[in-house]
């Protein structure tokens, strides 16, 4: 199975060919994301990204970030960077046949252990072929599940995040035994947003020929890293409808809301200082472009091709980590929406890239500038 698409379009040796789309911002090493939720390959419904969304109605819980190509590192997961854990004794390493095997009694079990980057993103390419007991392996980070596999998933993939370091592979509980093959552990480029909570992801669905990412105003929210400094400035901006009240995008745990409409209006807060954007907020739930620019000193917004005024603020020298698309981690914050495109970039858009931008983001929630 084919988790990610092979570099085409978001890949520098194709730019050119394809003309202007949004991964031209990111060609000089910019930071930030990029979320098209009209590219099938890129959503899925499990934060793991075992099951593709095929279907408006389905929930996502994995939005693969195009801003880098979606390039693959080197394989990390060869047999020889493979440590054993545990009850050792239960844990070997087949070289004839390129298998792991790994068992647990009431005494203790097996590991098999990897170390990958701390908190970005993995993708594990692995197979079960055999097991005891009925019940398939399980990949954790510390004490925490983040996926299972099982041999009646064949050959699968699996992304994920360890925070720790350290990829666990073990068994769920005794008397059990697998055997597993791992062909290739590699870093997956992007800041990919994920939602590991069933009920509080967003729904996949589509408004014409707008497909969009619905958050349900209540709890839905996508999390993610930026990993920059807000002190470099942050653009965001968004193509799609927006409730009467809500966040689009959020620190995902604190009270600092980068980007929101209240009471039908646009807001801005950074550091606790506010940017209102009274006067847009008639239009807010019907589809637009929405455009947000916060630097150092000063926020600006702009609704379709109207520019609102800069306000004056203060930045915050915390990295943009932990950041939430919708309700923060704690569902405060709700935000009820249908986007069809984000794009969050450090820094501001270079001015060659104004124009383009915000027809892309037109053209996804199929509205005119």
């Amino acid at each position: 199975m084919k988790l990610v698409p092979d570099l085409s379009i978001t890949s520098a040796p194709h730019r050119a060919r394809h003309g202007w789309h949004p991964g031209w911002l990111f060609r000089n090493g910019a930071q930030g994301a990029w979320y098209d939720p009209s590219d099938a390959g890129t959503l899925f419904q499990d934060a793991a990204g075992a099951s593709p969304v095929t279907a408006p109605g389905q929930t996502v819980g994995l939005v693969l970030d195009k801003s880098r190509g979606l390039v693959r590192g080197p394989n990390i997961g060869s047999p020889a960077q493979a440590q054993f854990a545990g009850a050792t004794e239960y844990a070997a390493y087949s070289a004839p046949q390129d298998y792991y095997e790994i068992a647990r009694t009431q005494s203790g079990g097996g590991e098999v252990h990897f170390a990958v980057p701390v908190d970005r993103s993995v993708e594990i390419d692995i197979e079960v072929f055999q097991e005891g007991g009925g019940a398939g392996i399980v990949l954790r980070d510390g004490s925490s599940v983040l996926t299972s596999a099982g041999p009646g998933h064949g050959r699968t993939r699996r992304i994920l995040r360890c925070p720790s370091g350290t990829l666990r592979i073990n068994l769920p509980s005794f008397p059990l035994a697998a055997r597993f093959r791992v062909y290739a552990i590699r870093t997956l480029a992007g800041n990919h947003a994920t939602q590991p909570v069933t009920t509080r992801r967003p729904v996949y669905d589509l408004l014409g020929h707008a497909h969009r990412l619905h958050f349900d105003g209540i709890d839905d929210c996508l999390r993610f890293d930026l990993g920059f400094p807000a002190l470099d400035g942050i653009l965001m901006a968004y193509a799609g409808v927006i409730g009467t009240s809500g966040r689009i995008m959020n620190r995902s745990t604190s009270n600092t809301d980068l980007w929101a409409s209240a009471s039908g209006r646009w807001v801005a807060s950074f550091a606790n200082d506010t940017l209102d954007g009274d006067g847009y907020g008639v239009l807010l739930n019907t589809p637009h472009v929405g455009r947000y620019h916060i630097t150092n000193d000063s926020a600006a917004l702009r609704y379709n091709a109207t520019q609102g005024p800069a306000v004056a603020t203060q930045g915050k020298a915390a990295v943009l980590n932990d950041m939430a698309l919708g309700a923060r981690a704690d569902g405060v914050a709700a935000c009820e929406a249908g986007l069809s495109a984000i794009v969050i970039l450090q820094g501001g858009l270079p001015p060659p890239h104004e124009g383009p931008t915000l027809q892309y983001l037109a053209t996804s929630a199929g509205v005119s500038l």
